[in-house]
Order: C-alpha cells, then structure tokens, then sequence
C-alpha cells in the first residue's frame, strides 16, 4: 500500500511533536535528548554542518531524508 506524501508527512511530524518527547524521557540516559537539540539547533539556523552533529542526530536525519527519498521513489516508479 501506498502512502501519500502528506499522510507520510502527517506521521513524521505527529512522532516530532508527541511521540518524541515521550520517548526521550524515557531514553534520556541514552542521549536521544542531545540528538533531538541538535534536530531543533539545526531546523531553527538552518545551517547543515553536520560534521559538527553528534552520531544519534545523523542518524534521526538519515532516517527522515530515507523517508522522502522512499516515498520520492514510489511517486516516481
């Protein structure tokens, strides 16, 4: 089954703003709090150096660009 880009969409920003918070406290010893600054450092400057981002925040971004990038891929094929 298909999803729409905006369905996809909808799903990553409700696990943004509900979903996430939840688990970072319940993650908090393992880091994902510092990984999900570092997203909202990087979403407010919009300043990709993310030679600078810890390895939790790049892969909480590989995860979101693997997202579009599939759901690019299944518009097209």
């Amino acid at each position: 089954m298909k999803l729409g880009f905006y369905s996809w969409f909808i799903a990553v920003l409700y696990g943004l703003v509900f979903v996430l918070p939840v688990k970072i406290k319940i993650w908090k010893k393992h880091g994902l709090q510092i990984a999900y600054q570092d997203m909202v450092k990087l979403a407010n400057e919009g300043n990709l150096e993310i030679i600078k981002l810890r390895k939790r925040t790049k892969i909480m971004l590989a995860i979101l660009v693997g997202g579009v990038l599939i759901e690019i891929n299944w518009r097209l094929f």
